[in-house]
């Protein structure tokens, strides 16, 4: 749907932004829709996330998002929009005008926005927590870039909370940049923990510099919808990415996830696990793409998908990808796809475990590989969380 309106003006943006913006709004009103045909959107309507009528100002003012960083005093929080107007701030460098029609809609029109830049050899042994709150309805336009300098390590658990009002009207378009300079390790730990069927479309990159390490741990538990492109560049070599995420679909909640690691140099290693709980009528579907670039040999890249059913009428579909443009190069992947296995169930009921709470009890350690990397403070609650979303009554009959 192309819109007749022009984006708002924002005083006191430098021109730069403000020609960036306008190129993003020209991207918007000429792209076309995306091809169902991609792998990006093969599981996906992308009607399901465009909410945009004529007036597009009339949905942004209804809905609220809220930022708040508890952090010791070496950082700080800062409003992006002020940032970009106050220093040199590269927003648009991995996520620019041109990189789709919805992440151009987000450049082209958002107002608030996060910025936390971490200064040169910072290292941090306690995790910084970034809270965002969503309230409201209608359209909301979420930006934030980290900024991590060189020989920094840190760890920052990123938690969305909150709820959009409309009954499946509300909807999230997300955007965040990562830069991670070279000798820097940052651990990344995104929790999900929105309520209700707000509808998210999510777009995150992340550039790992030489010698750099990002561990990035993806939490989401829900019954809304979620379409989430996720990459990582390996700029330089020696770089390492970790993607670790586990998703507990229930109702009729839908979670669509898209992941990139993009091999640019020599000697540099990926990988991915990502884990699928789904009961009711939950659906699922991950796409993975693994490029080793031709300038890129002895790196290694594996990728991993592991889905768990426990209702009869979920559905769970996975598509993992290779495309290796030299020699010398381990890449690996795989996909399950299964009930709860009935020998460890077996064993435990046997042992006097009442079948509820085996199946509890197994669904907790098939996530543990990947909650494992949650910090303690958050973890514990998360461990209650999937023990209370389990509805023993939707369990598929075993055999036993």
């Amino acid at each position: 749907m192309n819109v007749s309106i022009s984006p708002f003006e924002v005083a006191q943006e430098p021109e730069g932004l403000k020609n960036l913006r306008s190129k993003a709004w020209n991207v918007y009103t000429q792209a076309q829709f995306p091809d169902r045909a991609s792998t990006l959107w093969r599981f996906s309507n992308p009607e399901a996330f465009w909410v945009i009528p004529e007036n597009i100002s009339s949905i942004l003012e209804k809905g609220k998002i809220a930022y708040r960083l508890e952090a010791p005093n070496e950082l700080r929080l800062s409003d992006l929009q002020e940032a970009v107007s106050n220093e040199s701030v590269p927003v648009g460098a991995l996520v620019g005008p041109e990189f789709g029609k919805f992440e151009a809609l987000n450049l082209a029109l958002w107002k608030k926005g996060a910025y936390l830049r971490v200064p040169e050899g910072v290292r941090l042994d306690q995790p910084v927590v970034l809270r965002k709150h969503i309230s409201g309805e209608g359209l909301i336009l979420d930006r934030s870039l980290i900024h991590v300098s060189k020989g920094a390590s840190l760890t920052i658990v990123e938690v969305l909370e909150g709820e959009l009002a409309g009954n499946g009207n509300g909807y999230l378009n997300a955007v965040e940049e990562v830069l991670i300079e070279e000798g820097a390790a940052l651990t990344l730990v995104g929790i999900d923990l929105t309520q209700g069927k707000t509808r998210a479309f999510v777009t995150v990159r992340h550039s790992i510099g030489s010698n750099a390490e990002l561990k990035w741990v993806l939490a989401r538990f829900g019954e809304g919808s979620s379409k989430a492109n996720l990459g990582a560049r390996l700029a330089g070599r020696g770089a390492k990415s970790g993607i670790y995420g586990a998703v507990f679909g229930f109702g009729q909640g839908k979670s669509d996830i898209h992941t990139f690691h993009d091999h640019a140099v020599k000697r540099t290693f990926s990988n991915i696990d990502l884990r699928v709980v789904l009961q009711d009528q939950a659906h699922s579907a991950y796409t993975g793409l693994i490029r080793i670039d031709t300038d890129a040999g002895c790196s290694e890249a594996f990728q991993e998908n592991r889905n768990l059913l426990l209702s009869g009428g979920v559905r769970a579909e996975s598509i993992p990808e290779l495309e290796i443009l030299t020699d010398e190069v381990q890449c690996k992947h795989g996909v399950t796809v299964g009930p709860v296995e009935e020998e460890p169930l077996f064993y435990l009921m046997s042992r006097g475990v009442p079948r509820e709470d085996a199946v509890r009890l197994l669904v907790v350690g098939f996530l543990e590989p990947v909650l494992g990397h949650i910090p303690g403070d958050f973890r514990k609650p998360l461990d209650g969380l999937v023990a209370n979303l389990i509805n023993p009554a939707s369990e598929i009959e075993s055999p036993l």
